[in-house]
């Protein structure tokens, strides 16, 4: 089944950098409480697989449906992208720390409100985003580290298994509705259609 639409497609796509983030900031919780629970090296195997199962099909689908960047002039582009990124940089970075602020809150709710309001941003209209995907993921996953160490609070045990939980089940459903949405389709829509 595939649904048509170009504000489904617009809103699927835009969620896959949402996924691979959610993905990465639970796969990191879970492992983090492996360590802290003193586990052993098969609870890391086992919980690697999906995680980097998750990260492939990400990875696969940002191929396919990301949006391809506009082309201007080499010269343009240089000068531009230095003093962009000077101003875009931080906001990635301040998303993913607010969200760990919502992970130590100790608060399923919380956390599941930040996850929501993390889908409906609109990551393919931020152009650091939409031009470094992965660097920008990994950025928002470093802005929740600070937080996330610094600020822990005591909570029950098993809450941030619980939580990370949450974010791959959210991170799976979000890769889930791409490919509902996609489909199969290869075609990549020019930034200017986001």
């Amino acid at each position: 089944m595939r649904i048509r639409g170009e504000k489904s497609r617009t809103f699927s796509t835009n969620s896959l950098f949402t996924a691979l983030t959610l993905g990465m900031i639970g796969w990191g919780l879970l492992h983090a409480w492996g360590i802290s629970v003193k586990t052993g090296m098969l609870f890391h195997a086992l919980a690697a697989i999906p995680g980097l199962v998750l990260s492939g099909v990400v990875f696969h689908r940002y191929r396919q449906h990301w949006p391809i960047k506009a082309a201007a002039g080499a010269g343009q582009a240089e000068r531009s992208w230095h003093y962009r990124a000077l101003v875009l940089y931080p906001i990635p970075a301040a998303a993913g720390f607010g969200f760990a602020l919502s992970i130590n809150s100790g608060s399923l709710f919380l956390v599941t409100l930040a996850s929501m309001g993390m889908i409906l941003v609109p990551w393919c209209k931020i152009s650091v985003c939409r031009e470094h995907f992965f660097f920008s993921s990994a950025l928002t996953g470093a802005g929740a580290l600070p937080a996330l160490v610094m600020l822990g609070s005591a909570v029950h045990p098993l809450y941030y298994p619980m939580v990370a939980w949450l974010l791959l089940s959210v991170a799976c459903t979000l890769v889930m509705l791409v490919i509902a949405i996609q489909g199969e389709r290869r075609d990549r829509m020019p930034a200017s259609g986001y």
